[in-house]
C-alpha cells in the first residue's frame, strides 16, 4: 500500500480534487481520461492510491479497461461515467479541453481509463500512506505578532518558478533589502530560471523542476513540491510571501497561515489561476485585464488590486543596455539583428504544437542578410535548434542578458508573451507568433500598434532600425511593490480590528 501511486484526480488542496474523489467514493465515478500523446499509461489491474484534497490516503482503485482512441471515439456513455455531470461529449470535450489548456480534435489520442474501488480508508483512523508529520497550522498571525512585527523588518518569502520570475523581482528584491526587510527565495529547476538567479546574483534555495507534458507527471511533481515547501516554509516565521504565477507558494502559505500575494499578466491559464488566485490574499494584475475575466478565479475587489502599464516598464526602469553582449559573435552590422524565443511548448516539434514558430524559425535561419538569435527555453529546444544546423542562426549556450539583445535588435519574434512585452516596453518593433488565445495586455498592445501578430514569416519588415528616441516608459517599481506588499497589511488589518 504504501508504494501505490496517486491516482492523480485533480490537484492537491483544490476543489476540483475534493469533488472528483467524491464521486468515485460514492460510486458515481467510474471513468477519467488523459491525452494520449502527454499522459503515462496505465495497464489492466494497475492499482493507485485516491488522494483526497488534504493529500490524505481515502482508498484504493484498480483499473478494469485502458485505452488510447481518438477523441471522436468518447461516447455519452463514458462521458457521463466520469462522474462529473456531463450530459453530452460536447460538455466533456469543453471541460477537458479547460483543464488540459489545449484544444481537443477527433484526431486527438485520448486515454480512456475505466476503473473500480476496491478499498476504501478512513483518513482518521491512521489508515492512510505515510506522509510527513504535519504539526497544526499557526493559523493567522496574532495580534501580539502583528504588533512587533509593525516595529521590524518584514520577512519575507519569494517563490520563482520560470526565468521571468527573477526578472520581476531583481528590482523587489533589491528595494526590499534597501529598507532593511528579509527576503529568502526559493526556485524550482525549469528553463533558465537558475542561471537567471546566478547572473543577477540572488541566492535561493532550489526546490523541485518541471513535471513535463504529462498530466500524471506534473500533478506529481505538484504534490512533491507542496511537501518540500511546506517542510521548508514552516517555522520560518514569514510575514508575506510573493510569486509570480507560482500557485505552489500561494497554497503552500495558506495552509501555514502566511498572508500572500500572486501577479500575473496573462488570465487565461485556467487552471494555474484557479490554483494560485483563490489561496491568495491579493491578486495583482495590469489594469488592461478586464476584470470580469478573473472573477472566475475568485479574484475580484478588495482581493483584486490592478496597475498601469506593463509589469515590464517597472523591471526595466533602470535598465541601461550592455553593448558588450554580442561581442561573443562576430556580428556583421550591415545584417538585420532579429531576436527570437520559442513558444513555451516543451517540444518545438510536437504534432500539437503551433508550426508558425518553426517555419519563422527556417525562414530566417536562412536569410543571409539576417543574424537570428535564438534563445531557447529548455535543453530540448536547445538541442532541437543546434539539429537544423541553418547557416544564419547565433544560439547562446547559456543565460545572456536577453533585455540588452532585445535593445540592440532590429526587430524580435516571440511566441511568448514576457519577451513580447519587453520588446514593446523598449520601443523595438515586435512581431508575436502565439497561437492560443489572446489575453488583454497583448490585446492593447495590438490595438496601439506596439505588438503585429505574425501569420506568414514573409510578412516580416527585415530592416534596420533607425536610431532615435528610444519611447521607452519607465515606471516606479515600488509602486509594484507596494500593491504586493498590502497582502501583508490586509491581514494586519484585519487582525487588529478582531473584537
Amino acid at each position: 500500500m504504501s508504494e501505490l501511486p496517486d491516482f492523480g484526480l485533480g490537484y492537491p488542496g483544490t476543489d476540483l480534487r475534493r469533488r472528483l474523489v467524491a464521486a468515485v467514493l460514492a460510486g458515481e465515478k467510474t471513468a477519467t481520461a488523459g491525452l494520449g500523446d502527454e499522459e503515462e499509461r496505465s495497464q489492466l489491474g494497475d492499482r493507485f492510491a485516491l488522494y483526497d484534497e488534504d493529500e490524505r490516503v481515502v482508498g484504493v482503485v484498480e483499473v478494469t479497461e485502458a485505452r488510447v482512441i481518438p477523441a471522436r471515439e468518447i461516447d455519452l456513455e463514458f462521458a457521463r461515467d466520469e462522474g462529473e455531470g456531463f450530459e453530452s461529449v460536447e460538455d466533456w470535450r469543453v471541460a477537458h479541453e479547460n483543464f488540459f489548456e489545449r484544444p481537443i480534435d477527433g484526431d486527438t489520442p485520448i486515454v480512456a481509463v475505466r476503473f473500480r474501488l476496491v478499498e476504501r480508508r478512513v483518513p482518521d483512523l491512521g489508515g492512510n500512506l505515510p506522509v510527513s508529520p504535519e504539526p497544526p497550522s499557526p493559523g493567522p498571525l496574532t495580534r501580539t505578532r502583528r504588533s512587533a512585527a509593525a516595529s521590524r523588518p518584514l520577512r519575507v518569502w519569494i517563490d520563482m518558478t520560470a526565468s521571468a520570475h527573477v526578472l520581476v523581482f531583481r528590482p523587489l528584491i533589491e528595494l526590499l533589502r534597501r529598507r532593511g526587510d528579509e527576503v529568502e527565495v526559493t526556485a524550482r529547476e525549469y528553463a533558465q530560471t537558475l542561471q537567471l538567479l546566478e547572473l543577477h546574483g540572488i541566492e535561493a534555495e532550489v526546490i523541485g523542476r518541471h513535471g513535463g507534458r504529462s498530466r500524471l507527471g506534473k500533478a506529481r511533481q505538484l504534490w512533491s513540491r507542496l511537501h518540500a515547501l511546506r517542510r521548508w516554509a514552516r517555522g520560518r516565521r514569514f510575514d508575506v510571501a510573493l510569486a509570480h504565477g507560482s500557485h505552489e507558494l500561494t497554497l503552500t502559505a495558506h495552509r501555514l497561515g502566511i498572508p500572500s500575494s500572486t501577479t500575473f499578466d496573462y488570465e487565461f491559464a485556467w487552471l494555474q489561476h484557479q490554483l494560485g488566485c483563490r489561496a491568495a490574499t491579493r491578486v495583482v494584475v495590469p489594469e488592461t485585464i478586464p476584470p470580469d475575466r478573473l472573477a472566475r478565479y475568485g479574484a475580484v475587489p478588495p482581493k483584486l488590486l490592478q496597475y498601469p502599464g506593463l509589469k515590464e516598464e517597472y523591471y526595466l526602469a533602470d535598465f541601461e543596455c550592455d553593448p558588450h553582449v554580442l561581442d561573443p559573435w562576430p556580428i556583421d552590422p550591415a545584417r538585420v539583428l532579429v531576436v527570437l524565443r520559442p513558444p513555451p511548448d516543451v517540444s518545438l516539434y510536437h504534432r500539437h504544437s503551433n508550426p508558425l514558430f518553426p517555419r519563422t524559425l527556417d525562414a530566417l535561419g536562412r536569410d543571409e542578410g539576417v543574424h537570428a538569435v535564438v534563445l531557447p527555453r529548455t535543453e530540448e529546444q536547445r538541442e532541437f535548434v543546434r539539429s537544423l544546423d541553418l547557416p544564419s542562426v547565433i544560439l547562446p549556450e547559456r543565460a545572456v542578458d536577453a533585455q540588452s539583445l532585445i535593445a540592440l535588435a532590429d526587430l524580435v519574434v516571440s511566441a511568448g508573451g514576457t519577451m513580447n512585452r519587453e520588446a514593446a516596453a523598449l520601443g523595438v518593433p515586435v512581431y508575436t507568433t502565439y497561437g492560443g488565445r489572446l489575453g488583454g495586455v497583448d490585446e492593447t498592445l495590438i490595438r496601439e500598434g506596439r505588438l503585429v501578430p505574425l501569420t506568414d514569416p514573409r510578412a516580416l519588415d527585415l530592416r534596420k532600425r533607425v536610431a532615435g528616441g528610444d519611447g521607452r516608459v519607465r515606471r516606479d517599481p515600488a509602486q509594484l511593490l507596494g500593491l504586493l506588499l498590502s497582502a501583508y497589511a490586509a491581514e494586519s488589518t484585519a487582525s487588529t480590528s478582531e473584537p
